[in-house]
């Protein structure tokens, strides 16, 4: 019984959780030719700074079609230029869960990248999933969910297609 006991324990012990606690995100597009199957893709993620940040430098999106063509291209961002986007008075960003205090605090994440689908399709949905939401407290078990992003655009109007673009972040907080 010691051996299972200690062997269930290395294996707790040992396992990876992750919990990556975004707070929202969306994904933009915009074809750049010069051919009709040709996108620039964004993915934006907002980080919740109250666990430790949990960022990979890609992430895996999934391009799929109505016709049942499916492909996963990868994104990158630079992680080394993390944008505090925290929604508190210039006096107390010093006081940010980013910078270690005890105020809420936000990180903007950008990936972004090149896909190229095939032009036998015109109905296409950009998606990416991702664990976990931050810790909500009118949902009861809100924090175990996952975030599910997507967009969807049709390539027989290739030519100028863009989704939109949000021109700011706007987070509500009181001084």
């Amino acid at each position: 019984m010691k051996k299972i006991l200690t062997l269930l324990f290395l294996i707790l012990l040992l396992s990876h959780v992750k919990a990556s606690h975004y707070s929202g995100g969306n994904i933009t597009y915009q074809w750049i030719g010069p051919t009709a199957n040709d996108f620039y893709v964004e993915l934006s993620l907002y980080y919740d700074c109250s666990s430790p940040l949990w960022a990979d430098n890609s992430i895996l999106i999934d391009v799929k079609s109505t016709c049942g063509m499916n492909y996963q291209f990868y994104l990158y961002a630079n992680l080394s230029n993390l944008l505090e986007i925290t929604p508190l008075c210039t006096s107390q960003m010093n006081q940010s869960e980013c910078q270690g205090g005890a105020l809420p605090g936000r990180y903007y994440i950008k990936y972004e990248g090149y896909i190229e689908i095939d032009s036998t399709c015109a109905s296409w949905t950009i998606s990416h999933s991702t664990c976990c939401y931050n810790d909500v407290t009118n949902i009861n078990g809100a924090y175990a969910e996952d975030f599910y992003y997507n967009t969807t655009f049709n390539t027989s109007e290739a030519q100028f297609n863009k989704s939109p673009e949000y021109d700011s972040v706007n987070y509500f907080y009181t001084c």
